[in-house]
């Protein structure tokens, strides 16, 4: 089969993708490494309870697209504030600390966008031994998987600006919601890992331990962790009219 467009990664952004080029035409395929679709989005039924095994809130909801993607599927979502802003019965954390804690969390936060670090590490924007440094650590190590050092200042100002405190969830399952709208008519390959990509005179050729795929371009949607750790060699060629490749979708992309 000549494929026009090869996506690769089946997470929601794949999905996406392929939401988005259904219906026009093209042969589109999806490749995903693992054996299911969703990526971080995986909801496991265990006797009827639907476990969302990875993402499971609707962050930002009013403005997150999933939001209407559930609300026009029919798709329940309890709107009601999330409980981690509460300790459980104030258990060694009197109100008057959480209080003064989310007040140093607002004011760090505030920093970020009225005052950049330099250097742009988000860690530089804490307060010279502030009482409340650890938590504020810990509560953005939840948020972003990371320590402040290891954080632009610039992209998690860039996230507070554009977030709001609505965090819904879904009883169904996050991870239920992206699998189900995969489209129809695009061809789908699990337990597929890419290994290389390379540029070709007619497109791109992409190297699995299946055998390689020819297409005319490929999106790539897996996560920059897997970027980084070079689990996909990426071309090292240069594009047509002489350009280097300066991001992945750039290298993969020819229209």
């Amino acid at each position: 089969m000549e494929i026009d467009i090869a996506i690769i990664g089946g997470g929601a952004a794949g999905i996406g993708a392929a939401r988005h080029l259904a219906g026009q035409g093209r042969k589109v395929m999806l490749i995903e490494a693992a054996a299911r679709l969703g990526g971080r989005g995986w909801t496991l039924d265990l006797a009827g309870l639907k476990l969302d095994m990875g993402c499971a809130w609707l962050h930002s909801a009013s403005r997150n697209v999933w939001t209407r993607l559930a609300e026009a599927a029919g798709v329940e979502i309890y709107r009601r504030p999330s409980a981690w802003r509460r300790q459980y019965r104030d258990l060694g954390f009197t109100p008057a600390e959480q209080d003064a804690a989310s007040e140093a969390f607002d004011a760090w936060s505030q920093r970020l966008i009225d005052n950049r670090p330099a250097d742009d590490v988000a860690a530089g924007a804490l307060e010279p031994g502030g009482a409340w440094n650890d938590y504020i650590r810990t509560i953005v190590g939840f948020i972003s998987g990371g320590r402040l050092e290891d954080i632009s200042a610039a992209d998690y100002a860039a996230y507070e600006e554009a977030s709001t405190d609505e965090n819904w969830r879904m009883p169904g399952g996050y991870g239920a919601l992206i699998t189900s709208h995969f489209p129809a008519g695009v061809d789908l390959k699990l337990s597929t890992p890419v290994q290389e990509i390379s540029l070709t005179a007619a497109g791109v050729a992409l190297t699995t331990p299946g055998g390689a795929i020819r297409a005319r371009a490929a999106i790539l949607t897996c996560s920059t962790a897997m970027l980084a750790d070079g689990r996909i060699k990426l071309p090292a060629g240069r594009l047509r009219g002489g350009r280097r490749p300066h991001s992945c979708r750039s290298a993969m992309t020819r229209r």
